[in-house]
């Protein structure tokens, strides 16, 4: 605690974690003299927020902090007409670079400059790739998740790809936010290397390292990943940093609305479908509005969005269940089965008469479970795969982001924002499980303030992120208990079904792995400072992270038991069925966890940098920084972390309570150089093809964190770990496996091949804007409406993708 308020203290002294951007250049006359003491102003066209600087001795100046946006770029001295540089963009994290050319008048004359600013960054050595708020409208995006776009960019590996579809860091989290479609390895790292900032607050779950909060797509202005070279301002990044940046309001009202409609009635039959069975459901309305403007307050502006997903979908499974013949005990058909009662071993086992279990000897918790938990085949001409589930997913999902912004008097810019994610759904396409109920919420609120000089600039954050992540079985009475099973436990949140395994049939179950419940509150706080002198510009800034996570899982808290026909066999392996041994009751294996697995695991995490960055010349910028990082050992609440105690070898280890998670390492000293070198001209091609071309080496080194799960110490199934980034040893859990599903290939249903699938989406989406700038004012609505189709769907009926627009009001 004396640590945070030590840094908290000098906060003020030291930009950070921010997800701006920077407008740099020189001013000279028409000869190409330097003019100094020139004041150069750069004003948001969006807000009319105003940031000034003089220009050095050598005519050169420098706007750090900006926000992502189009400004009008204005230079003046007296002596000299005033240039104008309407429409910059400047994107996150962008150095641009600008240069005016002032001419010998009344300084009441101004020019209207055209800004031409090179798409290249050739002032920065940090590596990246952008999406702004048109590609991420444009472009095909499944369920509207801006995160989705990631992996379109170099570097990051898609994880739909083969190999690449699991790893036991995304296991540690069940739901969407640990989903490993949304968490890619980027340029060879783990996916728990990846950070992720939005408006410049720590937006990364310290728990699976993926996203907390998803913006809604309307809230989204631009983003950007930066895939290496990171500069020694940002937090933990050894892989990708993904700096997202939302949309504010502005002097003018302007707003969206949308709606995207899916459903089976409109596709064609998956070529596993079964054409006797009903067609798989599957409905999605995704819909939402946004609307910014000004508030009736000087120089505050809002931005508000929303988005909702009403979606039921289904997958089709084949799956072998055992008909009724089998459930009464009738094994006719079947391979020989031997009654295990009266016979010291397997050879002396007698066959039960007729190949079938007398009902008195078909247990109870065997016959109530099949009676009222197992389907019948509803298709029963198919031996190999009798069964089909088409049990659906739904989701029941809402998303908001509410931002303002706000400049004061005296220069200083306040924004505020909050953001929420609250999903609710049932996972049931994953056969012979049972659907689990899966409830999360994200929360985010975040605020920032700016504050500048001449030729300096601070920044500060801070942020509180909420993550709320309920998974357990659908189940309101203890079934365990209600099937007669002994010892189940009687905590609401572990009610469900044991987990059955039977070697040759798919049993319902409920998920072993599960309840899981998830509760993160994550603090952030972080200053920074940045000076220019010069061609030399010099940051430093402080950052404190304190992390709570509310952690429980239990794995086969019910209990799992195995069945595979050793019972009703003779040891020879043609004999026994691993039915009989259920109807018997005559587990080979038995599991089950005991005990409270709840934990409150807490880290405080703290970190300061120093960076110097040189222009030595107009084609060269060398980076210089170093940063430090202290990552503080997981503690338990209630101290119950437990470690084995190797001492006492060659005896058994002993169970010790320990104080920490693992050793602290206070020596995680990262330093950074790096250059951004314009190539000459003589290199860069010749005539017409000559191009600008960049050469960005460096040398970063980055520590990564520890995750919760590899920092958390049990009694139960660890081993030795040593932790991704090299400097914390400390016991691990093994990943959790997953239950074995019999599954029967689809191949293997010889039905006749069918076309490939239609598909036919429609979407509606209405945006309106009200201008006064430039005039004459004017107001505009757009009405788009578009249907995409694959396959022929409708014979004679040919659907092409399109839109109406409606009015342009003048």
């Amino acid at each position: 605690m004396k640590t945070l308020c030590l840094i908290l203290g000098i906060a003020s002294l030291a930009p950070a974690q921010t997800s701006t951007g920077a407008i740099f250049g020189r001013i000279t006359d028409e000869t190409g003299g330097a003019i100094s003491a020139a004041k150069v102003t750069v004003e948001q066209e969006n807000t009319g927020f105003l940031r000034s600087a003089l220009t050095n001795l050598s005519g050169e100046y420098r706007i750090e902090e900006l926000s992502p946006g189009t400004f009008s770029v204005t230079a003046q001295r007296p002596g000299f007409e005033t240039a104008v540089a309407a429409h910059v963009t400047v994107e996150v994290r962008q150095q641009a670079h600008l240069d005016l050319r002032l001419k010998v008048g009344q300084m009441r004359e101004s020019v209207d400059v055209v800004a031409r600013l090179s798409g290249v960054d050739a002032e920065d050595s940090a590596i990246g790739y952008r999406f702004d708020s048109a590609m991420a409208t444009q472009l095909p995006l499944d369920e509207r998740n801006v995160i989705a776009l990631v992996t379109l960019g170099p570097g990051a590996v898609p994880r739909q790809l083969g190999g690449f579809t699991h790893d036991v860091d995304n296991d540690v989290q069940q739901g969407s936010r640990g989903s490993v479609a949304l968490n890619p390895p980027i340029n060879g790292a783990r996916p728990s290397m990846n950070s992720f900032l939005m408006d410049g607050a720590d937006n990364t779950d310290r728990n699976a390292f993926a996203i907390v909060v998803t913006p809604p797509v309307e809230a989204v202005q631009e983003f950007r990943i930066q895939s290496s070279l990171a500069p020694s301002g940002v937090v933990q990044s050894g892989g990708g940093l993904v700096d997202l940046v939302t949309r504010s309001g502005g002097r003018n009202f302007h707003g969206s609305a949308f709606e995207y409609f899916r459903n089976e009635a409109t596709d064609g039959r998956n070529y596993f479908d079964d054409p006797t069975l009903p067609r798989p459901i599957f409905r999605r309305n995704q819909y939402g509005a946004s609307l910014g403007g000004p508030l009736p307050l000087p120089s505050t502006y809002f931005f508000a969005a929303y988005e909702g997903l009403r979606q039921k979908s289904a997958t089709p499974s084949l799956q072998l269940v055992p008909d009724a013949a089998l459930r009464s005990g009738d094994f006719t058909n079947g391979a020989p089965i031997f009654d295990p009662l009266g016979a010291a071993t397997a050879a002396d086992r007698a066959p039960f008469p007729g190949n079938s279990i007398p009902a008195n000897r078909i247990d109870p918790i065997a016959r109530n479970y099949l009676a009222n938990y197992e389907p019948l085949p509803n298709r029963p001409n198919n031996p190999s795969s009798n069964y089909m589930d088409a049990t659906p997913n739904t989701s029941h999902n809402d998303s908001g982001s509410m931002r303002l912004d706000h400049q004061f008097r005296r220069g200083g810019l306040l924004f505020g924002r909050y953001t929420i994610n609250d999903d609710r759904g049932g996972l049931g396409g994953a056969f012979p499980l049972r659907p689990t109920s899966e409830m999360l919420r994200a929360q985010q609120v975040a605020v920032g303030y700016t504050t500048d000089g001449s030729g300096w600039v601070n920044e500060l954050r801070g942020a509180f992120n909420r993550l709320r992540l309920f998974d357990a079985p659908l189940a309101n009475q203890n079934i365990a208990a209600a099937l007669g099973i002994p010892g189940a436990p009687t905590d609401p949140f572990t009610f469900g079904l044991p987990y059955f395994f039977l070697t040759d049939f798919s049993t319902v179950t409920d998920d072993p792995t599960l309840p899981q419940i998830q509760r993160d509150n994550t603090w952030s706080v972080s200053d920074g400072f940045s000076l220019v002198r010069g061609a030399r510009t010099y940051k430093v800034g402080v950052s404190a992270t304190r992390f709570q996570l509310n952690y429980r899982q239990s794995n086969n808290i019910r209990g799992q038991y195995t069945y595979t026909g050793a019972y009703t066999g003779n040891g020879d392996p043609t004999t026994g069925d691993a039915l009989a041994d259920f109807l018997l009751g005559d587990a080979q294996r038995t599991e089950r966890s005991v005990g409270d697995s709840q934990a409150y695991l807490r880290q405080s995490n703290y970190s300061a940098f120093a960076e110097q960055d040189w222009r030595a010349s107009s084609r060269l910028t060398l980076t210089l920084s170093l940063r430090y990082e202290y990552f503080a050992p997981f503690t338990e609440r209630r101290n119950r972390l437990l470690n084995l105690d190797y001492s006492t070898l060659p005896q058994a280890p002993r169970l010790v309570t320990v104080p920490r998670a693992f050793e602290a390492n206070r020596t995680d000293f990262a330093p950074r150089a790096g250059l951004a070198w314009r190539l000459p001209r003589f290199l860069s091609g010749r005539g017409r093809r000559r191009v600008s071309q960049l050469f960005r080496p460096g040398s970063p080194i980055a520590h990564a964190l520890c995750s919760a799960m590899e920092c958390r110490v049990s009694a139960r199934a660890s081993r030795q770990h040593r932790s991704r980034s090299g400097l914390c040893r400390q016991q691990r859990h093994a990943p959790w496996p997953v239950p074995p599903v019999q599954h029967r290939a689809a191949h293997r249903d010889r039905r006749e091949p069918r076309p490939a699938a239609r598909r036919l989406a429609v979407a509606a989406h209405l945006s309106f804007a009200r201008a006064d700038f430039p005039a004459p004012a004017h107001r505009q609505l757009l009405l788009q409406l578009s249907a995409a189709q694959s396959g022929k769907a409708f014979p004679g009926l040919a659907l092409f993708p399109g839109e109406l627009r409606l009015g342009e009001i003048h």
